[in-house]
């Protein structure tokens, strides 16, 4: 049996292996080993009595295992050799060989350390000085060596997982007067020569160019974008043109046309111009960082260009997935790269869908205007679940914005290429350049920013599942490729789709049933998210907000929302605030502002974030001890405290405290409140529940021994991130434990997951135990 595009298959078995290393927990390397070369027997043996089919399948399950160990070594195993000094205060020397972002308070930097192989991401915060270090510059910083965080909320960002994919292992934060400057390292390497080719080019486009459209112009160009303002790279986000700032194949495509349009004056043979276009793209590509969607152009053009050398004619799909392969293969953390998915998926597209596509266009409009509106739909066609599932929108004038904007993107590279290069040699021909340069970028940013601001010009949508991912794929090679199926192929589609129906409606049907409390990991504060049977939604705090330093934070933008918007929830049926203390109410304004709220309690009022609320058309409801609410059919919420008079004057002891029942579950959610509001509600109110959410943080002021006896859970969470408080207290996690509850703590264990069918509770963390 042969195969037209052996590559395809090798690909996916090997992607389907890296899959498998991001799923299942680590797998010795002498297993996999072993499995191998048993796998590699029992190849010899069908082989040697000619069963094709059974080799190709032995073959197919090789490349899965090496796939299965190159992620799990690459994730788990492999350093920097930094591992002894994490968690201390140390001196590090080296060269910043990247800038990964430049603003007013605060810019990060990937600074090689001396003397190892070892990289670390370098965030500088600023106080009244403001140094600016280029790539090349070596300094000294002084701070402590830390790991990144991984995954710590359902569907989050992993920031370990993202660094890892860039070599880069542990991160280091200092002020500015903790870093001296060392001086410029200059070129010793052939490394060197790219990264002082590539300041160069980007001081060239600062020179001639004024901001913003330098920014805009180096994201074109060479993919920098550390020092674009936030408004307008947002903008090029909703409106589904963000690929243009980011350096992809279209870039390295212009390369050989440059190349052969100089050449062929002279008359030169063609393969001394391919040889010429080779080396061109790779060192386009090592000076734009070799991103992934550069080295796939790269690798592609290099396959498509050595055939050509050798007299033998590249397939161009096949190409691509031999390109994959050597990306992944070097780096297997890039199937994490978001960057690689959308390139390869825009890719793949347009070599295979893009005629079809542009086929049915051509009937009806003109053939420049169908080539456009093919290219942008086959490459939104593809990237759609990816943009779905990763940023929960879905650009819907994007092709608008395409159509008008990717006319103008051949001209801005070509000519932004020779501003930058020029610039350099020949200021004055720069010069000319420049300014009609300028109102082109000009005339984008306005054009895009403009667009931006229509409403529905991106729809929010939940991250679909895997399965529906895989549907979706399959369903739009179905389409294109029905005629050439045969009745087989069509009924194995059939039957894949019809199974991933079933166990979607399977996992719909389970959840109708269920209700979910979700303990968020927002760090030092609180944020409950719960879902009913019948899909009400509530939400009780919000996380912190900090605004009295420059970069601020906010928990609610950062954490809650993303959380919200990954699994669907574009309305809260009531929100609440236990408290009006920063750590607990500080992220609901941003949430508020973003979703559709009904009704908000409390118990303290806040006049701020009321007064806002009521100008939204929010329904504004004060409870106290006693108030009863029926949040759906069989759930109940109920106010246990503070009575309508309270004793205390607000504080921690005035806190909301809630019991919410269904069927056999209860859960409390008692603030801040401390011994003394325990004490009371020790006196008159029914605290026994399956699940608290431990007060304070787990504070010493709080849990007393009768409290904890009252309430007799079975399991207990506390909220709490980093802190200065000396929560939670040791003395109050032993408490729970010999009270017989199993404790779970956000700043060990991630968001904490309990989902009950009113009498069994299965708890799940996102980092294990």
């Amino acid at each position: 049996m042969r195969f037209k595009r052996p590559a395809i298959i090798v690909c996916l078995c090997y992607i389907s292996g890296l899959l498998l290393g991001c799923t299942v927990p680590y797998v010795s390397s002498t297993i996999v080993w072993a499995a191998a070369v048993i796998i590699l027997l029992m190849a010899a043996v069908f082989f040697m009595k000619r069963s094709d089919m059974a080799v190709i399948s032995a073959i197919c399950i090789l490349f899965v295992l090496f796939g299965l160990m190159k992620f799990q070594y690459s994730f788990h195993v492999a350093g920097d050799g930094l591992e002894p000094l994490e968690g201390k205060d140390v001196s590090l020397t080296g060269t910043i060989i990247n800038i990964f972002s430049d603003a007013e308070s605060k810019a990060s930097y990937a600074l090689a350390v001396d003397n190892s192989q070892a990289k670390v991401r370098l965030t500088i915060y600023y106080d009244d000085e403001q140094p600016s270090y280029r790539c090349g510059d070596r300094i000294m910083a002084k701070g402590e060596i830390q790991i990144p965080s991984g995954r710590r909320n359902p569907g989050g960002f992993d920031y370990k997982a993202y660094l890892k994919g860039q070599d880069i292992y542990h991160i280091m934060s200092v002020n500015s007067h903790d870093v001296s400057y060392l001086g410029s390292k200059g070129v010793h390497s052939i490394s060197d020569l790219f990264m002082s080719i590539k300041q160069s080019l980007t001081d060239s486009v600062d020179r001639f160019m004024p901001y913003p459209e330098n920014t805009l112009l180096k994201g074109i160009l060479f993919g920098y974008t550390a020092d674009m303002p936030d408004m307008i790279s947002e903008a090029y986000s909703a409106t589904g043109m963000a690929h243009i700032l980011a350096v992809s194949g279209m870039n390295v495509a212009f390369i050989p046309l440059i190349i052969y349009f100089i050449f062929k004056p002279f008359n030169s043979k063609p393969r001394f111009a391919d040889g010429i276009v080779m080396a061109a793209i790779w060192v386009y590509a090592a000076i734009s960082g070799l991103s992934p969607s550069v080295s796939r152009a790269a690798v592609m053009l290099s396959v498509l260009l050595g055939g050509r050398l050798l007299n033998r004619k590249a397939d161009t799909l096949n190409s691509l997935f031999i390109a994959a392969i050597i990306i992944l293969i070097i780096n297997p953390l890039d199937i994490y790269n978001i960057g690689f998915m959308l390139s390869f998926a825009a890719t793949a597209a347009l070599l295979s869908i893009y005629k079809p596509i542009e086929g049915l266009l051509a009937g009806f409009m003109p053939k420049v205007l169908a080539e456009i509106c093919a290219a942008t739909l086959a490459s939104q066609i593809a990237t759609l679940p990816i943009i779905a599932y990763y940023f929960n929108q879905v650009p819907i004038l994007s092709l608008l914005a395409n159509i008008a904007i990717i006319p103008f993107n051949g001209f801005i590279f070509l000519a932004g290429l020779a501003l930058s290069a020029l610039g350099v040699i020949l200021p004055v021909v720069a010069s000319a350049i420049a300014y009609p340069l300028y109102i082109i970028l000009r005339s984008v940013n306005i054009f895009t920013l403009a667009m931006a601001d229509i409403p529905w010009m991106a729809v929010n949508v939940p991250s679909p599942s895997l399965l529906l991912i895989v549907a979706y794929y399959i369903t739009i090679c179905a389409a294109f490729l029905w005629r050439r199926m045969s009745k087989r192929q069509i009924t194995s589609v059939a039957v894949a789709l019809a199974f991933i129906v079933t166990m979607e409606t399977i996992d719909i049907w389970q959840d109708n049933d269920r209700l979910k409390v979700v303990f968020l990991d927002v760090g030092q504060g609180d944020s409950i998210f719960i879902s009913t049977p019948s899909h009400k939604n509530i939400l009780i705090d919000g996380g912190n907000r900090i605004d009295y330093v420059d970069d601020g934070f906010d928990a609610g933008q950062s954490i809650v929302l993303p959380y919200l918007r990954h699994n669907g929830i574009m309305r809260l049926d009531l929100m609440a605030y236990s408290h009006p203390d920063s750590d607990h109410m500080g992220g609901l304004a941003s949430i508020m502002n973003e979703l559709r709220v009904d009704t908000v309690l409390y118990s303290i009022y806040d006049e701020e974030f009321l007064s806002s609320a009521l100008d939204k058309g929010v329904r504004v409801v004060k409870l106290a001890q006693g108030d009863r609410i029926e949040v759906d059919d069989g759930v109940v919420l109920r106010v246990l405290y503070p009575p309508a008079q309270p004793s205390f004057d607000g504080g921690n002891n005035s806190s909301l405290v809630l019991k919410l029942e269904y069927r056999d579950f209860s859960l409390l959610l008692p603030g801040d409140i401390e011994a003394d509001a325990e004490n009371k509600l020790l006196q008159d109110a029914d605290l026994e529940s399956t699940v608290i959410k431990v007060p304070h943080h787990g504070s010493d002021t709080s849990s007393t021994d009768d409290f904890i006896a009252a309430v007799n859970s079975d399991i207990a969470v506390i909220s709490v991130g980093s802190n200065n408080f000396g929560q939670p207290s040791d003395d109050v996690i032993r408490r729970y434990y010999d009270a017989g509850a199993q404790v779970y703590r956000t700043d060990k264990h991630g968001a904490v997951s309990i989902v009950t069918d009113g009498w069994n509770v299965s708890v799940e963390t996102v980092i294990e135990r």
